[in-house]
């Protein structure tokens, strides 16, 4: 009993000097110290824009969403061209952003704001100079030039997956290590490719003439062992070629020494 009537003495004699305090400051003009400390406030968000943080990765979750949303492939896209850059900005906020419920006719209406757009635009260019630095520089190849129909990107990814590659890692990877991926790939798919016509030649050596099949490569080439065997031949030829020149120059300068022509 004596215990609760100290508690209860102890809780009235603080909450009269709470009632003094706040008596004091009110006389004076001063709002009484608040007891509870506030919560910290918040720093807004520099690149927030109409509640989307302005992220700009170019994953290949973003390409695959451009081809599917344009219907050409990415190495087709006109950067001079302003639907094909509002489009790419528009799967870099959607696919960067979970909670975007845009469509691109209503993204395309939000760019029309100066401020808006000013900011987006500038998050897309710092975006583009930090990953040009880790992209390896390539040399681009008209599709008209070449003759090759130009290859989806999507289709690469799926293949990739369907390869081994994990599906999360694939679609949140980057676009400039896409070159990375691709080269162990078809590095891979060689080796094995030769390793199978090896074990094929080993195979039926035994009841071929071997003088007509030297070698594994004689069985079948390739494609780019036969690029290989272009190269090799040109180079031969040209090196045949300056040797047949060198030649006949140094019987024109001995010609023009020992006769004067």
């Amino acid at each position: 009993m004596e215990s609760f009537l100290i508690y209860a003495l102890a809780a009235f004699i603080i909450y009269l000097v709470a009632c003094v305090i706040d008596f004091v400051f009110s006389r004076s003009g001063r709002p009484s110290p608040n007891l509870i400390p506030p919560p910290p406030a918040r720093k807004p968000e520099s690149n927030a824009i109409k509640g989307f943080v302005v992220s700009m990765k170019l994953t290949m979750k973003v390409v695959i969403r451009w081809e599917q949303l344009i219907g050409r492939s990415f190495s087709c896209m006109d950067y001079k061209n302003q639907s094909d850059v509002e489009a790419l900005i528009y799967c870099l906020m959607l696919c960067n952003n979970p909670n975007m419920t845009y469509t691109l006719e209503e993204f395309t209406h939000t760019l029309k704001n100066d401020k808006i757009s000013r900011d987006i635009y500038k998050a897309f260019a710092r975006e583009s100079s930090v990953i040009n630095q880790f992209q390896a520089a390539t040399e681009s190849v008209k599709s008209s030039e070449s003759g090759a129909t130009p290859g989806y990107i999507k289709d690469i990814v799926s293949m990739l997956i369907m390869h081994g590659l994990d599906a999360n890692f694939a679609m949140n990877m980057e676009l400039c290590d896409m070159p990375l991926f691709i080269a162990a790939y078809q590095t891979n798919r060689k080796e094995l490719m030769e390793s199978d016509r090896l074990w094929t030649y080993l195979t039926i050596l035994p009841h071929v003439d071997g003088k007509k099949l030297p070698s594994a490569r004689d069985l079948y080439p390739f494609p780019w062992e036969e690029e290989e065997m272009m190269e090799e031949a040109t180079k031969s030829i040209q090196e045949d070629s300056d040797k047949l020149d060198a030649f006949f120059e140094q019987g024109k300068n001995l010609i023009a020494k020992n006769y004067g022509g």
